[in-house]
């Protein structure tokens, strides 16, 4: 008995042990992290550690790949993480929904907010820096002039619709499609997908008071 459970205790696979502080997810430079970092380019070597993007974390914490703690030690779990990370960054689930569909494909992403996009992807084997990039591009469904992550039977708030109250609205710019098995992506837009939804009333937002200073005139 003692033997078996010495070999069961052998063969748990260590965790990259990371800490979220001030909207940073950093790491020690263990060998599990470097590993990780050599192999499949997770995460950005910063002097002596290891940062990884939300995404990343999200991602290694379902993959049993990392460990989360906050700067007094206490575990962060995957629930109570994403919840902090769609505070964060605007639709994040979205963004995420596409790197983890990605990544799970083989496919290296890496983040293009200096290119005026969400990712950087690397066709399968190839490490960043040592190739060229494939595919570039934001990601849910385009309306008002914003993104919004679309689900049956909910409510959502659209600016400035030319539209009577229970008029039926087609969308046509839909940048991915996820029915829960399969997740398609659009370069830029799904091709012949379209969401209808219905107006249900028409109401102004918050008042906002605005101050003027203006020179003593004299």
């Amino acid at each position: 008995m003692p033997r078996k459970a010495k070999n069961k205790e052998s063969s748990r696979v260590k965790k990259i042990k990371a800490v979220f502080s001030k909207e940073k997810v950093l790491a020690e430079k263990s060998s599990e992290a470097t590993n990780l970092h050599n192999k499949n380019r997770y995460g950005e070597y910063v002097e002596d550690k290891v940062q990884y993007t939300l995404v990343e974390t999200l991602y290694l914490i379902e993959r049993g790949k990392l460990s989360l703690r906050d700067v007094r030690n206490k575990v962060i779990k995957k629930e109570d993480f994403l919840k902090k990370c769609n505070k964060l960054e605007k639709n994040f689930f979205v963004r995420y929904s596409v790197f983890k569909d990605l990544r799970n494909r083989g496919y290296v992403v890496k983040t293009a907010l200096k290119f005026g996009a969400d990712f950087r992807v690397y066709d399968k084997g190839v490490k960043p820096g040592e190739g060229h990039v494939f595919l570039m591009f934001d990601s849910g469904v385009e309306a008002s002039g914003k993104q919004f992550w679309l689900q049956p039977n909910r409510y959502y708030d659209l600016d400035r619709c030319h539209a009577e109250v229970n008029d039926i609205l087609t969308i046509d710019k839909v940048l991915l499609i996820n029915d829960g098995k399969d997740l398609k992506l659009g370069k830029p837009y799904v091709k012949d997908a379209k969401v209808e939804i219905k107006v249900l009333e028409h109401r102004r937002g918050p008042k906002i008071i605005v101050y003027k200073m203006r020179p003593n005139q004299i």
